[in-house]
This record gives structure tokens, C-alpha cells and sequence, in this order.
């Protein structure tokens, strides 16, 4: 727990008196391995500590991720036969971009590996453009979470082959463009789709088609999208599905003497949906709380 919460480098001098103590140690050979990878990865290393580290393969994808791993190891860690070892070497910070780039690495779309460092660097407008078109998809993935990608890195992004880079795509950029939300809001069914729905650039087009779907959860997330026509949100407005309903009566295209109709609706949830809606007058707030003793 220590080592996880370090604030900077393990000195030297602790780093060789914990191996020394796991080295010792008559306990799970397991434990003590993840202990060594951990210690391998915030140590300030030394040529003892890296000959050690770099001995041991298990231990080899660690040491590549040290910030202090002497620059002359990076070539050959480079080309290790191990595929982790080499996707360490890969998202090193500042590591130079022609070996970056010459490092084969397999990815696996569904990892939720992102890279810390990549997220807050400072970077010109040459370095969100390398990294945007950069071979490695965990550099793609995490780039594509940066709140401040212009339009043209944004529309390599949403290109990507990888699904995950297409998603934070999605999920973090206000300029994703409509045409990848609607693809990617059709079979997504994670939290984020109703965001997706929600966003500035969603299609009408595509909302109006989710909402005619046979599936309410199709419905329900499509319901409140603006541009849907005024007779699509008034048929969701009796779906058999509460939670349409009330998703339809929060739709802010609803007219405000509709809204005021909807907020006596026998139906709790057109009423509650209806008192929800963000475009519901001043005055009908004001009369809804007086009636409450607000």
C-alpha cells in the first residue's frame, strides 16, 4: 500500500532494503513477485537495481515503465519478445516518436489502460496531430479523452479502427461529429448512450429513428432529443413504457401550453417528466411550489 501511494521515486537505498526483505521473505511466491514488479516500476534505479530488475522477465515490463530506466536499455526492450515489455517501452513519456512508432504492440479494445502522463502534457498542435495518427491505440484511446482536441484531430479520432477510441470520441469530445454518435449510439448500450443522445451534435434524424424502435430502452433514451417531430414525442407521450413517457413530457421541444397540460396529466409520470422539463415557464415553477408550501 505504501508503494501505491508514493509521492515520487523510491530512493535507492529503500528500494535495495525491500528486495533485500523480499528476497528473505517465506511467504507466497506470488506476493512477493507483484511486490518486486512494483518496486521495479518506482525505484530510482541504479545499474545494481536495473541488472537485477532486467534479469528477471517477469519483471522486465516494470523496469520498462521506469522513468529512470537508463536511455541505452530502450532499444533493446524495444524488440523483447514479450508483448507487454514492448507496449511499456511504447508509452514511455518522451520517449523518442521514430522508436515509438517502430515498436509493434498488440492491444487488447476492450482494456481500460490509458496513459497518465499523455493526459496532462502540455502538447503543440504536432503532437496531438502524431499521437492522433500514432500506430499505438492506447496513445489514440487516451488522446481522444483531452478536453482541448481541435476539430481536425477530433475527425482523425472518430475515424479510428479501434471501437474504444470511437467511444471516448463520443463520451468526451463537444465536438464529436453527429454521424459517429448516431453509429456508436445504435448498438452502445453502456451509461454514456444517453449522453450521446443528449449531445448537441446528435442527429434528429437518428434520434427520431430510435425512438419508432421496438425496444423501450430505445425509446426511453431517445425520447427527450429536441429535434424529434411533434408527432413522434406525442406518441411516446402514451407509450405503454413508464419510463418513455416520462422521458417524452422532459423533451424541451414540447410547447409551453403542452407542458402546462402535461403537468395535470393524470399519468404521475407525464406530470413528473412534464415538471422536470427545462422548459417549463417561470411562472408554472413558481405555481407548483406555492401548491407544494415551497
Amino acid at each position: 500500500m505504501l508503494l501505491l501511494r508514493l509521492d515520487g521515486l523510491l530512493p535507492v537505498e529503500a528500494a535495495y532494503a525491500l528486495v533485500a526483505e523480499i528476497d528473505s521473505a517465506v511467504d507466497g511466491t506470488s506476493r512477493s513477485e507483484g511486490l518486486l514488479r512494483q518496486v521495479a516500476e518506482v525505484a530510482d534505479l541504479d545499474t545494481g537495481l536495473t541488472d537485477r530488475f532486467l534479469a528477471t522477465p517477469d519483471l522486465r515490463a516494470a523496469v520498462a515503465a521506469n522513468p529512470t530506466l537508463p536511455p541505452e536499455h530502450l532499444a533493446d526492450l524495444a524488440r523483447d519478445p514479450d508483448n507487454q515489455v514492448r507496449a511499456a517501452v511504447a508509452a514511455r513519456r518522451g520517449l523518442d516518436p521514430v522508436l515509438r512508432e517502430s515498436i509493434p504492440v498488440d492491444y487488447d479494445d476492450r482494456s481500460s489502460n490509458v496513459v497518465g502522463w499523455l493526459l496532462t502534457e502540455d502538447l503543440s498542435a504536432a503532437d496531438r496531430m502524431a499521437f492522433a495518427r500514432s500506430r499505438h491505440q492506447i496513445l489514440r484511446k487516451t488522446l481522444a479523452l483531452r478536453p482541448d482536441l481541435p476539430d481536425d484531430v477530433v475527425g482523425i479520432l472518430a475515424d479510428d479502427e479501434s471501437f474504444a477510441v470511437r467511444l471516448f470520441v463520443c463520451e468526451r469530445q463537444p465536438n464529436a461529429p453527429g454521424r459517429l454518435l448516431a453509429r456508436i449510439a445504435e448498438k452502445w448500450t453502456g451509461y454514456s448512450r444517453w449522453d450521446m443522445l443528449g449531445h448537441k451534435n446528435f442527429p434528429a434524424d437518428a434520434a427520431t429513428r430510435l425512438a419508432r424502435s421496438d425496444d423501450a430502452q430505445d425509446r426511453a433514451v431517445s425520447a427527450a432529443h429536441p429535434g424529434l417531430p411533434a408527432d413522434t414525442i406525442e406518441a411516446l407521450l402514451t407509450d405503454e413504457n413508464d419510463a418513455v413517457r416520462r422521458r417524452a413530457a422532459t423533451n424541451p421541444a414540447l410547447p409551453a401550453p403542452r407542458l402546462t397540460e402535461l403537468l395535470g396529466a393524470a399519468d404521475r409520470f407525464v406530470a413528473a417528466g412534464a415538471a422536470a422539463n427545462r422548459s417549463l415557464p417561470v411562472t408554472a415553477m413558481h405555481r407548483i411550489l406555492d401548491q407544494a408550501g415551497l
